[in-house]
């Protein structure tokens, strides 16, 4: 998990510095997106299953417990829980694209 302390307000940022901070933005992207490709592959065995038990796509119980689940972590780190719900909106709007 990052630091979260990475940089603080008394931290000057010279043009080396902005140059790693922004290679690090750029890792950390990469990363994430690796992450989101996991995830869509999981999200296609799990539809091969659904539709193998002729199960919905749709899942408001799951759904619903994943946003409690995603507020709890940005509760914990102080990340804007609006931010994250609007990224795992589209997230699992696209997880369901691919179950079907």
């Amino acid at each position: 998990m990052a630091n979260k302390n990475i940089v603080d307000s008394d931290f000057s940022i010279d043009e080396n510095s902005l140059a790693q901070l922004r290679s690090q933005i750029t890792q950390l992207d990469e990363q994430i997106i690796q992450l989101i490709s996991e995830r869509q592959d999981i999200s296609r065995a799990i539809g091969q299953y659904k539709k193998n038990n002729n199960l919905p796509v749709y899942d408001k119980e799951r759904e619903d417990k994943l946003n409690q689940f995603h507020k709890k972590i940005c509760n914990s780190l102080g990340v804007s829980s609006s931010m994250i719900e609007n990224i795992f909106n589209i997230i699992i709007e696209e997880s369901r694209k691919v179950q079907k």
